[in-house]
């Protein structure tokens, strides 16, 4: 696809050309770019035209602070005149973009249990553990986030109507679950700036295996076990092949051995364990059933939304637990 004049307007104003760029991606929130300047290749990253300006800048602004104090994360860059957001006007409406150095490496939408290094998830592990011990190092910078159940994200639905028309059933299992998540207690290591978009997708593995996380559009206030329980989530999606139940088993199980090494070596966070995960793995299930459903029809054979979907509803009512028929070993 080419760049609009709009996209090569909003790269200028970090100083970056859109000669040669290519796109990435197209979601709900952004167009990203991958755009090469002065030996360095960059993400320019065109926000949904309905972001609000201000909160992006501060999650950026966080987002850069969380690098420097040791977590994993891309590194946000500022364009000459300082600014981590930039602004043009189109017809009257104000276009919003970002950039981030572009972290060397691949994502994944696929896991193959035949070929996957079983190293990447204690990386995954250890790289969280990072993130939320940075998070609580930066005190109350982060007190002006919303909290998770505020904003539209994957584990909350801002305009629940619409799903509970199309899907009552589940729209009142998922209720159950959202209100049951609000009720944990929250505590200093517990509790504080989360990623809350912590899928396969976002975490660019480089070729020596070091983690770097991106797409800081949904960083808000949370439990830090939401981000392991996406992790668990998105995993137990994109993991298939030869003794996938096996293989799935040992990977959380690694995730989350490597996760708490982490925390304990930082001084914190808390350790988590499996029963923290689950109530968050459960309202994520059905928060994201709710908001791919009807796109399934016309996902292709073999997408992430058809094998996520695909009998889901069912499950969802049946009150299965996620982890069902997995025997994955408990923390010691």
């Amino acid at each position: 696809m080419v760049a609009t004049d709009v996209t090569g307007r909003l790269a200028a104003c970090f100083g970056l050309a859109m000669d040669g760029c290519r796109r990435l991606t197209s979601g709900n929130s952004s167009d990203s770019w991958a755009v090469e300047a002065g030996g360095r290749e960059y993400v320019l990253r065109i926000a949904s035209e309905d972001t609000d300006g201000s909160m992006l800048e501060l999650r950026m602004d966080l987002a850069g602070r969380l690098g420097l104090l040791g977590a994993p994360m891309a590194e946000v860059v500022a364009s000459p005149a300082g600014r981590l957001v930039e602004r043009v006007m189109v017809d009257g409406r104000e276009r919003l973009a970002t950039a981030l150095v572009r972290a060397a490496g691949v994502t994944h939408d696929r896991l193959r249990t035949d070929s996957v290094d079983g190293s990447l998830f204690e990386a995954v592990g250890s790289s969280l553990a990072a993130l939320h011990g940075a998070s609580l190092r930066l005190g109350d910078a982060a007190a002006a986030l919303p909290a998770w159940e505020i904003e539209d994200n994957c584990f909350n639905l801002v305009d629940p109507e619409p799903y509970a028309a199309a899907y009552p059933d589940v729209m009142a299992v998922y209720q159950e679950r959202r209100a049951a998540c609000l009720g944990l207690p929250r505590t200093p290591g517990t509790y504080g700036l989360i990623h809350a978009d912590i899928h396969f997708d976002n975490i660019v593995v480089a070729p020596g295996g070091g983690i770097r996380f991106c797409d800081f559009d949904d960083l808000c206030r949370g439990w830090f076990a939401m981000d392991l329980a996406m992790v668990v989530f998105d995993l137990a999606v994109v993991l298939e092949g030869p003794d996938r139940d096996a293989a799935l088993a040992h990977h959380i199980a690694a995730t989350l051995e490597a996760y708490n090494r982490g925390a304990a070596a930082a001084g914190g966070p808390d350790r988590l364990d499996l029963d923290a995960l689950r109530p968050f793995i459960a309202l994520l299930e059905a928060a994201v059933y709710l908001q791919c459903a009807e796109f399934m029809d016309g996902a292709g054979e073999g997408t992430w939304v058809q094998r996520f979907c695909d009998g889901r509803g069912e499950r969802i009512l049946s009150g299965r637990d996620y982890l069902d028929g997995l025997h994955i070993p408990r923390m010691a």
